[in-house]
């Protein structure tokens, strides 16, 4: 797996504000030594430095954990929430005002900036021009992945390519969908074409050419569905992560033979079915380096997360009884059953006690298999959250192939491998393009729950009608499908500071 060592990851809380920041002569004593964008860039260890800052701005706090995980998450029909503030996710209501939509927008910008800088000064600096492309590649491959985030979030967004040093750079319009996907798609070339294949156990944890191979993958597959719908897509999604399955020794990646494992945070280091995670670490109880989701996803006095959970959202019974009842995955991504701190007591779902049950959700448990209740604070828990990992692609490939080529034996082959592995029945290779089509979909659900897919999914394979009419918030809130959905809004905060966009410039039903 690529983990970030503790060093390593000591490294992401370097703040280089100093490189997005525009000195101005403010005093008239002379200064003798002043960091400035221009001076600091000059050697390869400042780059590497700065580069660990790209990466460091993922692990913000609530940034992948609270803001976009619920933003993902909670528009499904298989996941409920019990806390208000939450619910206008799940029943499509979120305003333009929120403060969810409007940090996420925020922080992926930061993300996008830091690597602007070192896309843009990097070539400047006398240094080993193999190490200078993987430096550039790996900022690439993290602004393609936040713009990638974007253009599905909100739609077409302002395409900001160069490092902002000054408040004019603030004011741009919003690029097409298109626009962005095309630089999206330059990017990860350019980074596939110059990552190494595997990383060495220091450098754990940093993008690789098979991380760039999977993202450029699940790109084009999206672009093949909804709002896109490029049908030659699907042809280069089927190349790209083809290509990925063949050569997966070259990459050192695979399925883990055990579904748990997954999911081990006590095993992160050996998890070679994942092939990029935003990582978290547990160091000395800092709040900047750990991730609150275990807290966040626990139920209420239950063992794993600190301070006894807070049991913010839940999947419903329904999502349950889509597993087969030997499907190993299903215990693993929820929680059922949980031992109650105070006493010792078996919690169990419906059972009444401590509003455990209907319509609150059953756990995410997905986060909840490490040393029990051992963090010192709520957000310092080092369990990952994988974005890439290769039963991902495996049904990824499946999809494409399925779209190109039909129901072949390749098709059959990357799914069973998927449900073999959870010990679910096998297709029998009889199975029509379209019933492929849902089956698919059905194993993403049930394989990568929790895992930032849920809206997604639903979005490019136009589902959303399905999941607004039969949500239990959507119909309570008495809310009814609109196209305006299948988007979140542009935040308020940016039209009302970006002169270049206007109310008029807001996704349509905003």
């Amino acid at each position: 797996m690529n983990k970030i060592e503790a060093p390593l990851k000591k490294l992401f809380i370097v703040l280089l504000t100093v490189i997005m920041t525009n000195c101005t002569e403010m005093l008239d004593e002379t200064a003798y030594s002043v960091l400035t964008p221009e001076n600091y860039f000059d050697n390869a260890e400042n780059a590497n430095t700065a580069l660990m800052g790209v990466y460091s701005s993922l692990i913000t706090p609530h940034f992948y954990t609270d803001e976009i995980f619920e933003m993902v998450l909670l528009p499904s029909k298989y996941v409920n929430t019990r806390t208000a503030a939450r619910s206008q996710y799940a029943d499509y209501t979120f305003p333009a005002t929120d403060v969810r939509i409007s940090n996420a927008w925020k922080n992926l910008y930061i993300t996008i900036n830091r690597a602007n800088s070192i896309i843009e000064r990097v070539p400047g600096i006398d240094m080993n021009d193999s190490l200078k492309a993987e430096y550039i590649s790996e900022a690439k491959f993290l602004r393609a992945f936040s713009y990638f985030n974007l253009v599905r979030l909100y739609g077409g967004v302002p395409l900001k390519v160069r490092e902002t040093v000054n408040l004019e750079y603030i004011h741009m319009g919003r690029s097409t969908i298109e626009e962005v996907y095309d630089l999206i798609i330059d990017d990860l070339k350019y980074a596939k074409e110059n990552l190494p294949s595997q990383r060495p156990s220091i450098e754990r944890g940093r993008a690789t050419k098979c991380a760039a191979m999977a993202l450029l993958g699940k790109v084009y597959l999206t672009m093949a569905g909804y709002p896109l719908k490029q049908a030659d897509k699907w042809e280069m999604a089927r190349q790209e992560l083809k290509t990925v399955i063949d050569n997966k020794s070259e990459f050192g990646v695979d399925l883990l033979p055990d579904f748990a494992d997954i999911f081990d945070v006590r095993k992160e280091e050996n998890n070679y079915e994942a092939i990029f995670a935003i990582q978290y670490a547990n160091l000395d109880g800092n709040y900047r380096l750990g991730s609150a989701l275990p807290f966040f996803a626990a139920p209420l006095q239950s063992l794993f997360a600190t301070a006894y959970g807070q049991y913010l959202y839940g999947f419903t019974t329904e999502f349950r009884d889509l597993y087969e009842a030997d499907d190993v995955r299903r215990d693993v991504t929820l929680v059922w059953s949980y031992e109650d701190r105070r006493n010792g007591n078996i919690i169990t779902y419906g059972s009444g006690i401590n509003s455990y049950k209907d319509p609150n959700g059953i756990a995410l448990g997905k986060y909840q298999n490490g040393p029990p209740g051992t963090a010192a604070v709520n957000v310092t828990h080092s369990n990952d959250i994988i974005v890439l990992r290769f039963a991902d692609v495996l049904l990824m490939y499946a999809e494409a192939e399925n779209e190109v080529n039909g129901p072949g034996p390749d098709v059959i082959d990357a799914i069973n491998q998927v449900r073999t592995r959870a010990n679910a029945s096998l297709l029998t290779g009889e199975e029509t393009q379209n019933e492929i089509r849902e089956l698919v979909y059905l194993e993403r659900v049930k394989e990568l729950s929790g895992e930032l897919h849920e809206y997604f999914d639903i979005q490019r394979l136009e589902r959303v009608e399905d999941h607004v009419t039969n949500s239990y918030h959507a119909q309570v809130a008495g809310v009814t499908f609109d196209p305006r959905q299948y988007l979140y809004p542009i935040p308020q905060y940016e039209i009302d500071i970006n002169n270049a966009i206007g109310a008029e410039d807001q996704n349509p039903g905003y």
